[in-house]
C-alpha cells in the first residue's frame, strides 16, 4: 500500500494519501505521537517515555554500510546501501542519502525514537514468539538506526515489508487542518512510565 508522509516545520503526518482517511501525527516539540481513527472516532496516543531503556542481553546487531556505486547520484549525492544483520541473519537494509532533507530527517529520527523508546519499555509485554533477534534489533533496540545514515529512499526487512520512496513535493505552503484532530474524538492511551 502506498503511504504519504507530509512534513512541517515540527511535525510529521503519516497517512495513505487521502485527506479523510485515518492518520499519524507526531508532534517533535512534544514527543506526542497521535494515531487518528475516523470509523471509531477515536485518538491512541503515545508520549515518548522517560523510562530508561532496558538492556538487551544478547546484543549482535551489525551496521554494515557502504556507498552503492552503481545507483545514480540523488542531488548530487551518494546513495549508501547499509545492511543491518543480527549475528549472520540479514535483518533489513536501508538505501539514504546524507544530506538530503535533513530537516524532514531530524522529525523521522525523532518520530522512530519515540517509537523505539515505547516498544523497548514495553518489551517484557512482546510474546515470545515474537523475541526473534531481528524482531528485536528492529522493532525494540535499533528501530531508529535505519534513519541515521542519511534520508531513507529505500528499504527492506526480512519479514518482507518494503518501502520505496516514489516522489517528493516541494510546496511552500501546507494546509494546517491536516495536522488538527477533531475536537469530540475520545483520546487513549496506555501508561508505561
Amino acid at each position: 500500500s502506498t503511504s504519504r508522509m507530509i512534513f512541517t516545520d515540527n511535525m510529521i503526518r503519516i497517512d495513505d494519501g487521502n485527506d479523510f482517511s485515518g492518520y499519524v501525527l507526531y508532534n517533535s516539540k512534544t514527543k506526542l505521537i497521535s494515531s487518528v481513527s475516523h470509523d471509531d472516532s477515536t485518538v491512541f496516543e503515545v508520549k515518548r517515555p522517560t523510562k530508561a531503556v532496558p538492556e538487551y542481553k544478547e546484543n549482535a546487531f551489525t551496521a554494515n554500510k557502504k556507498e552503492d556505486t552503481k545507483a545514480p547520484k540523488i542531488a548530487g549525492k551518494t546513495i549508501w546501501e547499509t545492511h543491518f544483520k543480527h549475528g549472520v541473519k540479514t535483518c533489513g537494509t536501508v538505501n539514504t542519502v546524507k544530506g538530503l532533507y535533513t530537516k524532514e530527517l531530524a522529525i523521522l529520527q525523532d518520530y522512530y525514537k519515540t517509537m523505539q523508546l515505547d516498544a523497548s519499555a514495553n518489551v517484557t509485554k512482546t510474546p515470545n514468539e515474537f523475541q526473534s533477534g531481528c524482531y528485536l534489533n528492529n522493532f525494540i533496540y535499533h528501530l531508529e538506526d535505519y534513519y541515521q545514515h542519511g534520508f531513507p529512499i529505500a528499504m527492506s526487512r526480512e519479514d518482507g515489508y518494503i518501502r520505496l520512496l516514489k516522489g517528493i513535493e516541494e510546496k511552500a505552503t501546507v494546509n494546517h487542518n491536516l495536522f488538527t484532530i477533531p475536537a469530540k474524538y475520545k483520546h487513549y492511551s496506555v501508561s508505561i512510565n
